[in-house]
């Protein structure tokens, strides 16, 4: 073929030829120094794996199905794919040429590699984040503190860790068994793929299995399933497709088969070489997809030795969703990804999102609440943080990047000590004589000590009790069940939100605040619309204040409304709504990853 120079059309027909997947050969690339296996190989005389089970499979006339459990280990791999057709998933000639959409993503403002310039790394995964963000009254400071190193791959450890402990103990199996009956109802309903039909996923929940006649030799089985459960997690994170671990279902409804083999393998035409070269390899059929890992090689799981099995899965996960191979070196769908991306400390890059967004769409999710949280380290400087809060689980919202953190979504308990599920709302009460947060549920609140990262003692309290009407007034308390609180930093009051109606509540007369003159007032009186169109609607989600903005903003389902009036230093409160606009058109990859 031609030298280019650029990943071409004729490139990538080549990258996706029709085989038993598409090998990462490492032996055609530049090499790091070889590796001694540091334990004695067990070889295995005539060993010979039993075919996955597909009958629909495409790869063999001759296949059976077999299935039975054993107990053994986990590898790591290069990758390979193989499609039905040559045009890459989701990619279709209305949408535009895949180098197209590459060129706009590497001259993105939030591309990686810019990031990557900006910060002086050597190799493009190797970027100083943010821990906090940092702010000054209400002015967000021009300087981010760096990550401490290690602080994702620690994340991500504990992750792991905790899985192999609710693994080990049953706790995820029995998990599994209660959610089956659910997840196959779900199965049944949804659909999410925008791609090209036969070669994504349709359903909302995507099911997988370690087949138990072919585990590794190399890591415990729960070792493996904990590996290969991460993986699916990462791409989770990041599309409107929930992974799902599935050891009930017949074993050709589950859409992504793993298995490991050596040499002959599977039913596979495509080989495995043994050690080194050939790692791995996908195959992606119109409703399925398999990924067949070598386990010659020398797999670990969160080491710098070996082949990470962590990451070969994310590679060929990522086959399996569609995507084809790409000429940047610093994406985990790079040919060669093995020799320069890290065992460990390593995510999916901004490009890798967004070509599995184009084929899968964007996570559109609703939230009980969304606030910034202030708080003030020990030398006295005042940090935030951005927190969007559904159901049981919050993720941080890292502004400088304009997307989640590592690993999020995470359960609100234990990390919001003492703080419930399915919060209606929280306010950070911020005068001159009152720093206080809290959390409102139901017909009571609670007083969060930041410094102490808990629930402060004595709460919760009741609402009506504490947040009383002024007394002979005929103003009402603060009713229960509120739909969200806001705290005003243009006049220092509380405005408290149910149904249709706006509740002003004056801080400074303590308990017995309710009401401000003219409350409670119509939700549209009180925040008129620039059109009819912008109006705001009734039992709003949240209600909240970015300090990264330094504006105002309404949630409902799966909108958000600005209100383009508000000035922090605007004591007469001007007030104007626009919207509505999509949630994930501003704050991205905010996803769920559990069913």
């Amino acid at each position: 073929m031609p030298v280019t120079g650029q990943l071409d059309e004729a490139t990538l027909r080549l990258m996706s030829e029709s085989r038993c997947g598409n090998p990462d050969d490492e032996s055609r690339a530049a090499r790091f120094k070889p590796m001694i296996h540091p334990r004695k190989r067990h070889w295995r005389k005539g060993h010979s794996y039993q075919p996955l089970g597909r009958h629909r499979r495409d790869l063999s006339s001759e296949t059976r199905t077999t299935e039975e459990y054993r107990t053994d280990q986990l590898s790591d791999a290069e990758n390979i794919i193989h499609f039905s057709e040559d045009s890459n998933p989701g990619f279709s000639e209305e949408s535009g040429n895949l180098e197209e959409l590459r060129q706009r993503l590497s001259s993105a403002d939030d591309d990686w590699s810019t990031l990557n310039q900006k910060s002086g790394a050597k190799q493009f995964h190797q970027k100083v984040l943010p821990v906090h963000e940092l702010v000054l009254g209400d002015k967000r400071i021009s300087t981010e503190e760096p990550l401490l190193p290690g602080t994702s791959v620690t994340r991500r450890k504990r992750w792991l860790e905790r899985y192999l402990k609710d693994l080990e103990s049953g706790q995820l199996d029995k998990k599994l068994e209660e959610q089956y009956e659910k997840m196959k109802a779900r199965r049944r309903k949804r659909s999410v793929a925008s791609g090209v039909e036969g070669q994504s996923f349709t359903n909302e929940i995507v099911t997988w299995r370690l087949i138990g006649s072919a585990y590794s030799n190399q890591l415990t089985v729960n070792t493996q399933r904990a590996a290969l459960a991460l993986a699916f997690r990462m791409w989770g994170e990041v599309i409107p497709l929930v992974f799902q671990e599935d050891t009930r279902s017949p074993v050709d409804d589950v859409d992504v088969l793993i298995a490991f083999g050596r040499g002959e393998h599977l039913n596979c035409p495509n080989h495995f070489d043994g050690f080194g070269g050939q790692l791995s390899h996908a195959i992606k059929m119109s409703a399925n997809a398999e990924i067949h890992v070598d386990d010659d090689e020398y797999l670990t799981v969160g080491s710098d030795q070996g082949t990470n099995l962590i990451k070969v899965a994310v590679h060929e996960v990522g086959h399996a969703l569609g995507l084809f191979h790409t000429s940047r070196n610093y994406s985990i769908m790079y040919a060669i990804y093995s020799q320069v991306i890290p065992n460990n400390n390593f995510e999916l890059g901004w490009e890798d999102r967004k070509l599995v967004q184009h084929v899968y769409g964007i996570c559109k999710v609703h939230f009980n609440t969304v606030f910034d949280w202030v708080r003030r380290r020990p030398d006295g400087q005042l940090i935030y943080n951005t927190y969007f809060f559904r159901d049981n689980r919050y993720w941080m919202y890292e502004n400088r990047y304009n997307r989640t953190r590592y690993g999020d979504p995470l359960s609100i308990m234990p990390e919001w000590k003492g703080i419930p599920d399915n919060i209606d709302g929280y306010a950070h009460v911020w005068t001159y004589t009152e720093d206080s947060a809290y959390f409102f549920k139901g017909h009571r609140f609670w007083l969060y000590n930041s410094a102490e990262d808990r629930v402060a003692s004595g709460y919760p309290k009741n609402i009506s009790s504490e947040f009383r009407a002024i007394p002979g007034s005929d103003f009402p308390n603060i009713p229960g069940h509120l739909d969200s609180i806001f705290f005003d930093k243009r006049d220092g009051n509380l405005y408290f939100f149910k149904g249709n109606l706006v509740y002003a509540y004056d801080v400074s007369r303590g308990k017995e605040g309710c009401c401000l003159p003219g409350y409670p007032k119509h939700i549209h009186k009180e925040f008129p619309s620039v059109t009819k169109e912008s109006s705001l609607p009734s039992h709003l989600d949240a209600v909240y204040y970015s300090y990264t903005d330094r504006s105002m903003y309404f949630f409902k389902g799966i909108h958000y409304w600005h209100n383009v009036a508000f000035n922090p230093l605007d004591r007469r409160r001007t007030n104007k709504v626009k919207g509505p606009w999509l949630i994930a058109s501003k704050w991205y990859d905010i996803c769920d990853v559990e069913v």
